[in-house]
């Protein structure tokens, strides 16, 4: 290897990481408050069992004030998180984190335009301990 190849190869990686984390905001922007300053979330006046679940795993992408996105586990065995995106209710998150919610439930939705205008529904859940 000589040094051109070298500086093709990190200039290729700062490329694809800059692209990655575009990609990432805008798809994940959201505004944590609708513009009357109401709470965005639509909770359900009670909440059900999320997707039948005993347990599911979540990783951490985007977090907000007082809750978090993040993506569902897709496979146990690989430990891949590109399934369901979901918002997680809590405080004390940090990106990059795996939570394991035992008995998730649902307990309402959150709708939001991504930044390049495309409306989005997430489910919002919490553990149900």
């Amino acid at each position: 290897m000589n040094a051109k190849s070298i500086f093709l190869g990190f200039l290729a990686g700062v490329v694809l990481t800059v692209a990655g984390l575009f990609a990432i905001r805008q798809t994940a922007a959201i505004d944590e408050t609708s513009p009357n300053g109401a709470d965005p979330i639509q909770y359900l006046s009670q909440p059900e069992s999320y997707e039948g679940k005993e347990e599911t795993s979540v990783k951490v992408f985007l977090v907000l004030d007082n809750a978090a996105l993040a993506n569902e586990i897709s496979n146990k065995e690989s430990g891949w998180y590109d399934g369901n995106t979901v918002m997680v209710i809590g405080k004390k998150f940090y990106c990059d984190q795996i939570i394991t919610i035992k008995k998730p439930r649902i307990v309402g939705t959150c709708s939001h335009h991504t930044q390049s205008e495309t409306p989005m529904t997430i489910p919002v859940i919490e553990s149900g301990k």
